[in-house]
């Protein structure tokens, strides 16, 4: 995960932009320039900083939060979690969100509005917040597009939401991922952090020395095919909080912009380019690595291969 140089995570402003030296620069949060500049500062262990005696809204804060819900799933994967919309509208948790997101190319490519991440300040943030703990907001239809696909004739359905929408996405995929990814199976590789094709192959390597054979499988259309009401059957197995399952479908249902006209609210799937639809993908299929866990040690037998 994206996050600050620790000795400088409390530097307001571009101090330490890059430099011929430091091409980087030192990893400071450029959203602290949009803050008001704090009347009080302690320099003695450079723990926090306060604005009228409000502790500042910042990053850090936020990936801390994350990692002690991650932490609670992890040490009971039975758990479930009724509160969830509390993180997602949580402002340290919107402001990570943002900073993990701003750097990139594709979140400056316009949606069905003019709206950028330029100039977005706390009062957005705080707005943001605000509906989404109310229960209030509603994610709004995406602009799509046809890609074609590599080597194919055939065209791929991309969904481009508004770079602003995408910032509550990001929130709420890795609340989400907190809660979700300690009771994935090791042996899924696919859009989990710290696991790729690589990590996969060098489980190949290392567990797979006996096997001649294996099987290839692909799920047509995958992404445009996942039914909305087994996803949320599925959700709700570990999500009791209303307002957040109410926010997930919400996203799912937003529809999309597609030559100018609006078509109808999304009955199947998840859009692709969406920054939810990874994750929402991998908790569907994890009960399909849960069957096939169950039937390999129904079909494993003996000690040693005949």
């Amino acid at each position: 995960m994206q996050g600050p140089n620790p000795a400088t995570k409390d530097t307001h402003g571009t101090m330490g932009l890059p430099k011929g030296g430091n091409p980087q620069g030192n990893g400071a949060f450029i959203l602290g320039s949009l803050l008001p500049l704090p009347r009080s500062y302690s320099t003695e262990g450079r723990q926090t900083i306060t604005c009228n005696n409000t502790p500042l809204i910042t990053p850090l804060e936020g990936s801390k939060r994350l990692a002690e819900l991650h932490k609670l799933a992890k040490e009971d994967p039975e758990a479930k979690f009724p509160k969830l919309i509390h993180y997602i509208s949580d402002l340290n948790i919107l402001a990570l969100a943002y900073e993990l997101i701003k750097s990139k190319p594709g979140n400056i490519t316009r949606g069905v509005d003019k709206e950028t991440l330029d100039s977005i300040d706390l009062k957005f943030l705080d707005n943001t917040s605000k509906k989404i703990k109310a229960g209030k907001y509603k994610f709004p239809p995406a602009r799509r597009v046809q890609i074609p696909k590599p080597g194919k004739k055939e065209k791929r359905p991309l969904g481009i939401a508004s770079p602003r929408v995408k910032v509550v996405q990001k929130a709420m995929e890795w609340v989400l991922n907190a809660i979700y990814d300690p009771i994935f199976k090791d042996t899924s590789h696919g859009f989990r952090p710290m696991k790729s094709q690589h990590s996969a192959l060098q489980q190949i390597d290392q567990q797979f020395k006996g096997v001649v054979w294996f099987i290839e499988g692909d799920i047509a259309k995958y992404f445009d095919t996942i039914n909305h009401s087994k996803l949320m059957e599925i959700l709700k197995e570990k999500i009791t909080c209303p307002k957040t399952l109410a926010l997930i479908k919400s996203s799912l249902e937003a529809g999309y912009i597609e030559f100018g006209g609006l078509c109808e609210k999304a009955m199947l799937g998840t859009p692709q380019g969406s920054v939810m639809s990874p994750l929402l993908s991998n908790i569907y299929l994890h009960k399909l690595d849960c069957f096939m866990e169950d039937l390999m040690e129904k079909h494993n037998k003996g000690t040693k291969r005949r």
